[in-house]
């Protein structure tokens, strides 16, 4: 989440972009653009990662094989994505 506020106004004969009520160079909105896009890219992954997670967690409490019981590899399995996801999650500066 940005702790800055974005608007348009108008500057000489056009429109700008603002940040926290300042115009914003061409430079800055893409550098801006960039940095986001980087982010949005690396939630994502650390999202998908929490869903292969969960799905293999499905399979740590459904039924194996038409047995009941756990299935332990996917248990393990399971463990290992949510580790990686959270270690990923904390190299990008999550706490």
């Amino acid at each position: 989440m940005s702790d800055h506020e974005y608007s348009q106004g108008i500057m000489g004969d056009g429109a700008t972009i603002l940040k926290d009520g300042q115009p914003m160079t061409v430079e800055e909105i893409v550098s801006t653009l960039t940095a986001a896009q980087t982010e949005c890219e690396a939630l994502l992954a650390r999202v998908t990662g929490l869903v292969e997670a969960l799905e293999v967690m499905t399979r740590v409490f459904s039924p194996r094989n038409g047995e009941p019981g756990p299935d332990m590899h996917a248990e393990t399995e399971a463990h290992q994505l949510a580790t990686d996801a959270l270690a990923a999650y904390r190299n990008q500066g999550g706490k």
